[in-house]
């Protein structure tokens, strides 16, 4: 998996070990793996005998070859070596657990003679396997891997550069240029092929053009380059952003929680349609906004603080991740270092997450009451994302109070947790502009609308490649934060909102594995989000009303919930509804993301809408039984 560095310490400290490579038998490739060290889980000796060491030079996921094979139970408290004989060299090395293992195990290292290989890790889904790969020391008893998933578990590295031939050369590099250019691609390599793409999608085997003479760039456009060699694996790819003309700077201040990790994304990805983004980032993983105030303007370092700052962390989240004292200091330590030196900031967003509508309200109008001091023109943004893959935040369990209704529902899937996180969204930036005095209106980054129609389209089998029920393993890296594929979504969005514009062809997917028809989908998707989302500020009224929305019927008696849906003859309209009785308009209610789970006796209200449109009337279904209204948030 790919990741990125930066304050954030849920997903970000994440850099995998660098690769020292070493001798092989025949002394040609350093990169010929011979042998594995493995130190099993307490108590889980046994569940290693029959794991497999495998290799491959097509894919992380295609062409493993078995190297080797785990016959005996492995010594408990102790490192244990496997050795087989092979003179090959594979990109892509993994050990493959034992069917009904759960895969655990506490440490794991690849070695080419009694050199260590390291590369970029990645493993299946739910997998922490970077605790399994890094190098921190063994502590007695303390966490170790074992997946929630019992069988098809596997954790390996891409060796990358060190197990293929040199990558292509490329002149020249990215770049802003005057007037049109010309770009050449080159080889060390005779014989082998050079592909590139222009849309940002890496070229593989069978997807791109293959180098024959130099590129003529008249445009702005990205190179993304790779050589490939007859029975070798594919050279990671290089990519270069060529800005014909000047770029545009944008300044972005973010705060949060390691839900911001999918923003790091953005600054790269962006130069791709001529931007170039200054980025700073005030996070902490799962942190309150009232926790990172707090860490900014009081005093740190009484021993009374540690117990203060766990208590305001438990309090509201559980005993997820243990807050250290140290990491309030970082928090405070950042501030004080950056915050000083920050002179512009363009758009300013903050993070949707504490559930505490009136405090979270007061804290964010807090810091924007500072940014407004740097930047009186600043753009605000509420950001707001997804909910975990368990779905039992608040707005999950209907446990949030709404202005917008009188009672609300427990989400019974994927797409009802988006459409109750952006009502939770709604609700907070109703609060904060009671006290909110800045001259830009407050927007919302509607990112888990994207998520709960990125859902609802694979498990409909709308997006090619991916099978249904692959939306985790997918996008994600483990139960709440994204990976490259999945913040590349994000960061669609975050593009549209903050442009205006469609990232069609523009705001392409470098660094991801994504496809070209994949990129595209999650393109549109994005802009179709947000340009009709009137929150995120592009919404336009017409005067042709949309068709009104038909209600689907449930033919079996309802036991606790059934699914219907709504339609609606116009094409490419959104829906808001209701659940109680309330009257739905298109900034009140629930948004529609592709299903709503009825109870018996339950009443929906419906209205659809479309930018550049007129609303339509409301249509209104009773369902047959007796409704039991949901116990008050």
């Amino acid at each position: 998996m790919k990741n990125i560095t930066s304050l954030l310490l849920a997903i970000l400290v994440c850099n995998l070990p660098g690769l020292v490579l070493a001798e092989n038998p025949a002394g040609e490739n350093p990169a010929v793996i011979n042998k594995v060290r493995f130190y099993p889980a307490p108590g889980h000796e046994q569940d290693m005998v029959g794991g497999k060491l495998l290799g491959s030079s097509i894919s992380k996921t295609e062409g493993f070859e078995l190297l080797g094979e785990i016959k005996d139970k492995p010594t408990a408290g102790q490192w244990t070596e496997l050795t087989f004989p092979n003179t090959k060299a594979y990109r892509w090395l993994k050990y493959e657990a034992p069917q009904g293992s759960h895969g655990s195990i506490t440490k794991l290292e690849f070695y080419s003679g009694d050199r260590k290989l390291k590369g970029q890790g990645f493993g299946s889904f739910p997998c922490f396997w970077r605790r399994v790969l890094d190098e921190k020391p063994i502590i007695p008893n303390d966490a170790w891997f074992r997946s929630e998933s019992a069988d098809g578990v596997y954790i390996g590295v891409d060796l990358g550069d060190a197990a293929t031939s040199p990558k292509p050369g490329i002149s020249p590099g990215s770049g802003e240029f005057k007037d049109p250019i010309v770009v050449t691609l080159t080889s060390k390599v005779p014989g082998a092929v050079i592909r590139y793409t222009t849309d940002g999608t890496k070229p593989t085997r069978d997807n791109g053009q293959v180098y024959s003479e130099p590129i003529h760039i008249a445009k702005t456009t990205t190179i993304c380059a790779a050589l490939f060699e007859e029975g070798k694996a594919p050279t990671p790819p290089i990519d270069a952003t060529y800005i014909i003309g000047k770029a545009t700077d944008q300044y972005t201040f973010h705060l949060g929680n390691s839900l911001l990790g999918a923003s790091g994304f953005y600054p790269r990805q962006v130069s791709t349609a001529g931007y170039r983004n200054f980025r700073q980032c005030y996070a902490l993983g799962a942190c309150i906004t009232k926790a990172l105030w707090n860490a900014a303007m009081e005093k740190i370092g009484d021993p009374a603080d540690k117990e203060r700052w766990t208590d305001l962390y438990t309090t509201r989240f559980g005993p997820i991740v243990n807050y250290q004292l140290a990491d309030i200091q970082n928090c405070r330590d950042w501030w004080d270092k950056n915050w000083p030196q920050i002179t512009r900031i363009d758009d300013f967003t903050l993070t949707a997450w504490d559930y505490d509508i009136p405090e979270e309200a007061d804290y964010e109008n807090r810091f924007l009451n500072l940014i407004l001091q740097k930047s009186p023109n600043v753009q605000p943004w509420i950001y707001v994302a997804y909910t975990f893959r368990q779905r039992q935040r608040p707005p999950d369990l209907g446990k949030v109070p709404s202005a917008q209704m009188k009672t609300i529902w427990p989400a019974a899937t994927w797409e009802e947790s988006m459409a109750a996180t952006i009502l939770y969204g709604e609700d907070l930036k109703r609060k904060v502009n009671e006290t909110y005095k800045g001259a830009k209106p407050i927007r919302i980054i509607p990112g888990g609308l994207a998520m709960g129609w990125i859902h609802h389209m694979i498990e409909n089998g709308e997006v090619p490649g991916v099978a249904k029920g692959d939306f985790y393993p997918w996008l994600f890296e483990d139960d709440i934060h994204v990976n490259w594929e999945g913040g590349y979504l994000i960061s669609c969005v975050w593009y549209a909102a903050f442009h205006g514009e469609s990232p069609e062809g523009k705001y392409l997917p470098i660094l991801t594995d994504l496809t070209p028809k994949q990129a595209q989908i999650m393109q549109r998707l994005a802009w179709d989000v947000v340009k009709n989302y009137p929150a995120s500020g592009y919404y336009e009224a017409g005067t042709t009303p949309c068709a009104k929305p038909e209600i689907s019927a449930v033919t079996d008696p309802i036991k606790e919930t059934a699914p219907v849906t709504l339609s609606s003859a116009t094409s490419g309209v959104w829906f808001r509804y209701t659940l109680d009785g309330t009257p739905p308009t298109r900034t009140n209610g629930y948004v529609y993301c592709g299903v709503i789970s009825v109870r018996p006796g339950m009443t929906v209200k419906a209205i659809a809408y479309k930018s550049g449109m007129a609303d339509s009337s409301i249509s209104v279904k009773t369902y047959p039984g007796t409704l039991t209204p949901p116990s008050s948030p």
